[in-house]
């Protein structure tokens, strides 16, 4: 691409650029860019010499004045604009907070505690954590406790239920009879013998409880 005159770096567009570079005369594509520039005399005559060389970047002195006039004026207009932007007077408010700090105050050695004391009052933690623990832990076990005693009940009364529902059921065949005289006489004899087990065990927690009062009110024996 042919050396691109210095006047056309600013002020042109992303198309200008491209149609510059992408034409096949770039005499053609300067004068454009020269006329979007605003330097309507433009005119280049290598016989002459009297205008732009685009290798050596040479430019009439006039031309120089319309670049010069052109940049001036973005330049001057922003500056205008940072000057009126920074210069205003603006109001603001100033807030003024005084914090009074205060030493931590340090305790008398008279009220502190000796080796001794420190060593028992972190034995106290240790022990008053140990008890808690061992709190939860036993709420924890009377917690599972009652829940398996509970889950025992409650299948013993199902089994139960169920039980006395075969025995009560009306029969269809003769096999259903027989198995439920059976069952009916299996369970009379189950509560024959539960009522009897249970006399004998009150029997022996009596007699027990009699051994154990004697024991009590027995003098010791004198040793020899």
């Amino acid at each position: 691409m042919p050396g691109l005159p210095a006047f056309s770096v600013q002020g042109l567009s992303v198309e200008q650029i491209e149609q510059y570079a992408q034409s096949a005369s770039a005499d053609k594509a300067a004068r454009d860019i020269a006329k979007s520039l605003g330097l309507e005399d433009y005119q280049h005559d290598a016989a002459t010499a009297v205008c732009v060389d685009y290798e050596a970047s040479i430019f009439l002195p006039k031309q120089i004045a319309q670049i010069a006039q052109f940049f001036g004026q973005g330049l001057f207009a922003h500056h205008k604009l940072y000057n009126f932007l920074l210069t205003q007077p603006q109001a603001y408010t100033e807030h003024k907070v005084s914090l009074q700090v205060e030493t931590a105050k340090v305790q008398p050695l008279k009220g502190a505690l000796s080796e001794e004391q420190w060593r028992q009052y972190n034995a106290d933690l240790a022990a008053e954590a140990e008890a808690g623990k061992q709190a939860e832990e036993a709420a924890e076990q009377g917690r599972q406790l009652a829940q398996a005693q509970a889950a025992e009940q409650q299948a013993a009364e199902e089994a139960e239920a169920e039980r006395q529902s075969k025995l009560t059921k009306p029969v269809q065949t003769l096999e259903e009879a027989v198995e439920q005289a059976v069952a009916q006489r299996v369970e009379a004899e189950r509560k024959v013998l539960e009522s009897e087990y249970h006399q004998r065990e009150v029997a022996l927690l009596d007699t027990v409880a009699k051994l154990e009062a004697s024991l009590a009110a027995a003098p010791p024996a004198k040793k020899k």
